[in-house]
């Protein structure tokens, strides 16, 4: 049986149709306004993302509100956009702000175990700068049936990227996605969920659906004993 679902940025639409929630037709409606949208606003400004490993997210938090403070344009910002696990996360900025922190000019930044990553984007996901897709995904979104009856069961989980924690029955799940563009995806804490379910028995199997192992990989940072029983099946295969 069943026990939680998961999905990741885009994957959350997988989970929720997963969970019976939305139609197979309804999710890809949804997944092709999504991209189109997010794909001009990311036309409208020169921004990518980076990953930082070896620092608490705490502190990088703090590094994007200093960097922000020394910005004359307000357009120039930089953001925290996915919260992946503990000592690596996500952010998103203008590719000017990026470049910056790449040269490690930073104190926070000088030691050799932190390490920085550009990710092979073309937006920075998950900010502010995704706003300007907000109404069109919202339009759609509007035009779909959800159906939130699965969401009543108390033992059974589909998690939210913008809470990390499980949607409610009384949740606007509308309102939960449209945000979920513009705010930081808490994988942490849903991983973190999923390892405490593991640690009191209530899951026996966890299986990672998608190319690559990433799940299991972050599972592993958190709970070794995770891994055995982290199955991962590449449907492209």
């Amino acid at each position: 049986m069943i026990k939680a679902i998961a999905g990741y940025s885009v994957g959350e639409l997988s989970s929720l149709y997963m969970a019976g929630c939305i139609s197979f037709e309804n999710m890809m409606k949804i997944v092709r306004v999504r991209a189109d949208v997010m794909q001009h606003a990311s036309n409208a400004h020169n921004t990518g993302m980076l990953t930082i490993q070896g620092i608490p997210k705490e502190k990088i938090q703090e590094l994007c509100h200093e960097l922000n403070s020394l910005q004359t344009d307000s357009k120039n910002h930089v953001n925290i956009a996915i919260e992946m696990y503990p000592m690596s996360t996500v952010i998103g900025g203008t590719v000017k702000i990026l470049d910056g922190i790449v040269e490690r000019g930073h104190p926070l930044l000088k030691e050799p175990s932190i390490k920085l990553s550009r990710l092979p984007v073309s937006g920075a996901f998950h900010t502010p700068y995704m706003e300007s897709a907000q109404e069109g995904l919202n339009d759609i979104l509007h035009k779909i049936e959800i159906n939130t009856a699965p969401l009543e069961n108390p033992d059974f989980k589909v998690y939210s990227n913008v809470t990390g924690k499980p949607f409610k029955s009384t949740d606007n799940i509308r309102d939960l996605l449209v945000k979920q563009i513009c705010e930081p995806v808490k994988w942490t804490n849903i991983i973190q969920d999923v390892n405490l379910m593991f640690k009191e028995k209530k899951l026996d199997s966890i299986l990672e659906l998608g190319p690559g192992n990433n799940l299991q990989s972050i599972l592993g940072k958190i709970n070794r004993r995770a891994i055995r029983v982290t199955q991962s099946l590449d449907l492209n295969s």
